[in-house]
């Protein structure tokens, strides 16, 4: 199997999403408005784990491809499928016993040196770039989820907002990035390109 199909399903993923962002552009949003928004932001942070999970996980089985060939684990166990491999993952820390957070760069590319695998360097290569375009989205989904004092720090450092400021997720979510698109579109257009590259 192809894991460019893992590719076809992010960007269909985040069309949708993104899709929904859009007719609240430049509006003033009410408390439904806003609730509805930052659940898609949640939810393009999800859809990022769990392609990051899918590819690493499949990788390791010896049953996917990417452009390149195939790919593969080569430690010396036969990893049947995904679940088998997050269990042959976990086994390979020495006190970690669940898999890695997989929105975190250092803890994918890790998991894929530990999983031995034939694409680790790629994966390294692209998950490694710095700076990494989906900081401030982690840190947005997290003042989301917990609205707590580390996550308002962690935030306004990734966002640049001022300690002044209050911080507005939905704001942020439209604000402009660099290169002049939103910040949404920029998440989603990052998410693509790094993941058209893995699957090369």
């Amino acid at each position: 199997m192809q894991l460019e199909r893992h590719t076809w399903r992010l960007e269909n993923r985040l069309d949708a999403l993104t899709g929904s962002l859009k007719p609240f552009e430049g509006k003033s949003l009410s408390a439904g408005d806003t609730f509805v928004v930052e659940r898609i932001i949640i939810q393009m942070q999800i859809e990022w784990e769990h392609f990051v999970r899918a590819l690493i996980l499949d990788s390791a089985t010896g049953r996917h491809s990417t452009r390149s060939g195939p790919v593969a684990s080569t430690l010396p166990v036969k990893i049947r499928n995904r679940e088998h491999a997050g269990h042959v993952l976990i086994a390979q820390y020495k006190k970690r016993t669940n898999e890695p957070d997989w929105y975190l760069p250092d803890d994918a590319i890790a998991a894929a040196g530990k999983l031995s695998l034939t694409n680790e360097k790629k994966i390294a290569a692209e998950l490694g770039v710095t700076p990494w375009g989906l900081s401030d989205l982690r840190h947005l989904r997290n003042f989301i989820s917990h609205r707590s004092g580390r996550s308002a720090i962690n935030l306004r450092n990734a966002t640049a907002v001022a300690k002044a400021d209050p911080i507005i997720p939905t704001a942020l979510c439209y604000e402009y990035a660099l290169g002049g698109m939103r910040r949404y579109e920029s998440w989603a257009g990052f998410m693509k390109g790094v993941a058209k590259r893995l699957v090369d």
